[in-house]
């Protein structure tokens, strides 16, 4: 068994001559003893091992303490009774923390060892002993049997800095083995990299003891350039060695018969003793340990008043505890000074639970280990566990603390990070604190990027009410902000409070159809007047689960005949948690003029009202029961909302009819509306008979005897808009797109007066063609769709007057009415009848028109540009190999080309041979003749003689006949 002695104070004044010496492991007087066995030259053997080992050993407790100091075997468990003097130079180590770590590095060169022979003679006065207890006494149960001599190096490294960052790094740099060397190059880099005036810092600090060595010009550790120049310096000097470590071993019984008699007995002794020296040590190190935290850390700031109502009641329980713990220490003692006897038969004056508990009392005291409260868990120092000063607060609900805490409270200066989803929606409050409230200065950090200030008392009060929630219900929170232009209004739903198992049902079904996002938004748009912020209040008392238990005015009344955009966020949250949000946006209603611009202008005032939702997932179009193909404002108004948002706004389209108690009436209204939009008939849509809106006083009874089947509907449009995954972003700058109202657009096709979307004809109007026929009605993107009337023109060949009725992508449709020349009437009066028309039509071929002729012409043009476009290519194509072949490529593309041409050049006469009135066609292609002349004018001036030629091709075959 082997124990280290620190040097070069030989604080036990161990000497050659001490070898066979009785030694006690449980005396804290006086550990050496009487001679047990004649130490006489003839009995000491003599070696010279050269040995060498070092170690670098980060500190965390006292037990790595013990591995650095080579501290083994059953010695170490008794050791502590001998510790004040052996380890006086280290037991106060500092061990490491998140903000600081302690190495020690070891070296220990063996040079001589000197060994008692195991025939060396016992001394006569040990035979002479008569009981166990004086043997006990006067020789201990050990004899020291072997001391190692050479020269030691002990270097204590302390590292500190506030940035506990930082030293994570550092500490994962350093995992698995550690060396002198690479804790240098790892300290180094991250010194270089600090800035000069960060208040966090790395500090180095040394100390270094050592013996048995040559002398060492400088000895005064400031830096690792120092530690690695003491290390390097470090040699054995032959002429000053030092005791390194000692053998000692139990007394045999050839020394005396005391020994032999009753092992079990003795080894039972030895085990307690043991105990009783792991008791001590620990107690000793607590001592060590909260005196120098109390000295070194508290003791400062008792002369500041500002930081001493912190550590005021702490330091007096760490000196209260200290002497507790003193106390202790002499009890332990007195116990092994009793007979041998007493101690078999006796228990120790504490157990390994006592111990542990104490333990645990003074690492809570000083924050070397966690606290658990009712509201987490705190890594700071502690009074009856109950956090004071400065750590960390890791709550219940995951936010988190650091900074000063004042008898369990956030107080002082402090840093709360909030658990993410929480119902404020807050990442960080950093700032003064003051009984767990915030304080100023302080700055708020919402989860989206927002920044507050809190910098007098003024601003603390006014964003405490802001944060403040009204209580509507057991189950719900109502916070607004309508004082700002966002108008928003929220209601945080705690689901785990409401037990109706339809609204649970719907949460459940809801947060099953989730995707990677928590937030879903559906906008409401509409004429005025319609009901938007009456249903939307019906559809918060569904979502928010009151409408099952006590409907409530949930829309502000400042709000009603809303003129400004309002949003209703509905929070729901399960245990402090949010879990998603579904956002109601209700909107001005349009007031369907004549002026498109003035719908332009307020759908572009809702969508920057909306723009700081992430997306819209619904557009939810609300209409009442009152319309019909003549209510032509309604129909504007849909047109032109779904002219200004993009394509993508359609897919999340949707439609609600208010005033409406009848499927019929429903499926009427959809028709009706799809005639404008096509599709949006098929769209989600439900219908509402809310004729309680208009009962102010008793609207919330009569709303409750609504069907629970109506409810479910309502539900379950929500869910499926979830479901859908339809998102469009509403962030895309909208444009005008040239939504006005134009007394005369020319067209390819004739004159139209009306509504024009990019020069396109739109909407209502009336389109007079140059073929000398005329349309009134509705037209999208530019042909017939919707209700209309078509008059033919007069030597049209199937003999038509006019189609009045419904039209399609330019095609007549049903119902409708069918007049021909001389009086005959024809209805179109579903599918088969309109098939059977068409067909009739197509025998008379009716099907070579215009619109033919048109397509051959652009297709030529496409054919000319596209030759233009290859003989400029191939003006920068290379001489080399890969340029010839790219050459000839292109060469091979213009002649395929030119025999296109030359194809669709022949097509067109054809074409034109069989339109049915050449008169007609002659009015038709003007523009197009002024068009090629002035192409083959601008070829000529290019000198682009091939172009030229090909529009001249065009303009034979299209010139009057």
């Amino acid at each position: 068994m082997s124990l280290i002695l620190p040097i070069p104070v030989n604080t036990l004044l161990i000497t050659e001559n001490d070898l066979g010496r009785g030694f006690s492991i449980d005396d804290n007087g006086n550990a050496k003893k009487s001679e047990v066995f004649i130490c006489e030259k003839e009995y000491i053997k003599s070696s010279f091992p050269k040995t060498d080992s070092n170690n670098l050993t980060l500190i965390r407790d006292s037990e790595s303490l013990k591995s650095a100091l080579d501290v083994g075997g059953e010695i170490s468990l008794s050791y502590g009774l001998i510790s004040g003097k052996v380890m006086g130079n280290y037991i106060d180590t500092n061990t490491s923390s998140n903000e600081r770590m302690t190495f020690l590095y070891t070296r220990r060169i063996v040079d001589k060892i000197v060994e008692l022979d195991y025939q060396a003679k016992p001394s006569q006065d040990i035979s002479k002993v008569s009981n166990i207890d004086s043997l006990k006494s006067t020789y201990g149960l050990f004899y020291i049997s072997k001391i190692e001599y050479g020269a030691i190096l002990d270097l204590k490294i302390t590292l500190e800095s506030s940035d506990k960052g930082t030293m994570n790094q550092i500490k994962g740099e350093l995992s698995g083995s550690i060396s002198i060397g690479a804790l240098s190059l790892s300290v180094k880099a991250h010194i270089d990299k600090e800035d000069s005036s960060s208040s966090s810092k790395l500090k180095v600090t040394s100390s270094v003891l050592m013996g048995g060595c040559k002398s060492i010009d400088k000895t005064d550790v400031k830096n690792f350039d120092d530690a690695m120049r003491v290390i390097d310096s470090f040699k054995v000097d032959q002429d000053r060695l030092i005791p390194v470590r000692m053998e000692i071993s139990p007394i045999p019984s050839r020394a005396t018969v005391l020994i032999s008699i009753d092992p079990l007995s003795l080894n039972h002794y030895k085990s307690k003793v043991a105990s009783i020296g792991s008791f001590y040590w620990e107690l000793q190190q607590m001592i060590i340990i909260l005196d120098a935290f109390k000295n070194n850390i508290l003791s400062p700031l008792l002369s500041d008043d500002e930081k001493a109502i912190y550590i005021k009641t702490l330091y007096s329980n760490i000196s209260n505890l200290n002497s507790t713990l003193k106390n202790k220490l002499e009890s332990l003692i007195k116990f092994l000074q009793n007979r041998i006897e007493h101690i078999l038969v006796s228990e120790p004056p504490f157990s390994d639970a006592d111990i542990s508990e104490i333990k645990l009392n003074a690492q809570q005291m000083i924050g070397t280990t966690q606290t658990e409260t009712d509201k987490g868990r705190w890594a700071g120092p502690a009074v009856n566990k109950i956090p004071t000063y400065k750590g960390t607060y890791k709550y219940n609900d995951d936010s988190k603390y650091e900074g000063l805490c004042l008898d369990g409270k956030r107080h002082g200066e402090g840093k709360l990070t909030y658990a993410d989803g929480n119902i404020d929606q807050i990442k960080t409050i950093d700032g003064i604190w003051d009984n767990d409230e915030v304080s100023f200065p302080s700055t708020i950090t919402y989860e989206g990027g927002e920044i507050e200030k809190i910098n007098n008392k003024g601003s603390s009060i006014i964003w405490r009410e802001r944060l403040k929630k009204k209580k509507i219900s057991n189950s719900i929170l109502h916070y607004s902000n309508i004082s700002t232009p966002e108008h928003i209004l929220k209601y945080f739903v705690n689901v785990d409070l409401i037990n109706n198992t339809d609204f649970l049902d719907f949460y459940k079904d809801s947060l099953l159809s989730l995707g990677d996002r928590k937030s879903y938004n559906f906008m409401f748009l509409g004429m005025q007047g319609i009901g938007k912020t009456t249903i939307i209040e019906l559809l918060l008392n569904i979502l928010t689960g009151q409408f099952y238990d006590d409907p409530k005015q949930l829309c502000e009344d400042i709000l009603n005949n809303t003129k400004t955009v309002c949003t209703y966020e509905i929070i729901y949250c399960s245990k402090n948690t949010r879990i998603f949000t579904i956002t109601l946006v209700d909107t001005p209603g349009f007031i369907g003029s004549d002026d498109s611009i003035e719908d332009f202008k307020l759908m572009k005032y809702i969508i920057s009202k909306v723009g700081k939702l992430e997306t819209i997932d619904s557009v939810t179009y609300v209409i009442n029961n009152t319309l019909t193909r003549k209510t032509y404002e309604p129909l504007r108004v849909l047109h032109n909302i779904f002219s200004i948002l993009p394509k993508e706004a359609f897919e999340c389209l949707s439609t609600i009819i208010t005033f409406c108690n009848d499927s019929n009436q429903e499926i009427g209204n959809l028709n009706i509306l799809n005639e404008i939009l096509i599709g949006i008939k098929y769209k989600p849509s439900f219908f509402i008979d809310n004729q309680w809106s208009q009962n102010q006083q008793d609207k919330f009874k009569e709303l409750q005897n609504l069907e629970k089947t109506k409810i479910n509907i309502i539900q379950k449009f929500f869910i499926k808009r979830i479901q859908s995954k339809s998102t469009f972003d509403q962030k895309k700058e909208l444009q005008p797109q040239q939504l006005i109202e134009s007394k005369t657009t020319k067209t390819e096709k004739g004159t139209w007066v009306g509504l024009t979307f990019n020069k396109i004809p739109t909407y209502f109007g009336n389109y007079k063609y140059f073929d000398g026929s005329e349309y009134e009605g509705f037209c999208l993107d530019g042909k017939r769709h919707g209700e209309g009337k078509f008059s033919y023109c007069d030597n049209n060949v199937n003999q038509l007057e006019s189609a009045d009725g419904m039209w399609n992508n330019d095609s007549i449709y049903f119902p409708s009415t069918i007049t021909y020349k001389g009086g005959k009437i024809e209805n179109i009066i579903d599918e088969s009848s309109l098939k059977n028309w068409k067909e009739s039509l197509i025998e008379k071929k009716t099907d070579i028109n215009y619109d033919h002729i048109l397509k051959r012409l652009i297709d030529l043009e496409s054919i000319i540009n596209s030759i233009d476009t290859l003989k400029i290519d191939i003006n920068f194509v290379g001489n080399d190999f890969g340029g010839c072949l790219k050459r000839i490529e292109i060469e091979r593309q213009i002649d395929q080309l030119k025999t296109k041409f030359d194809y669709q050049i022949s097509e067109l006469e054809e074409v034109i041979k069989e339109f049915p009135d050449i008169s007609v066609l002659d009015n038709i292609l003007i523009s197009k003749r002024s068009e090629y002349k002035l192409q083959i004018e601008n070829s000529q001036k290019d000198k682009n003689s091939e172009r030229a030629t090909y529009f001249q091709k065009i303009l034979d075959k299209i010139q009057s006949q």
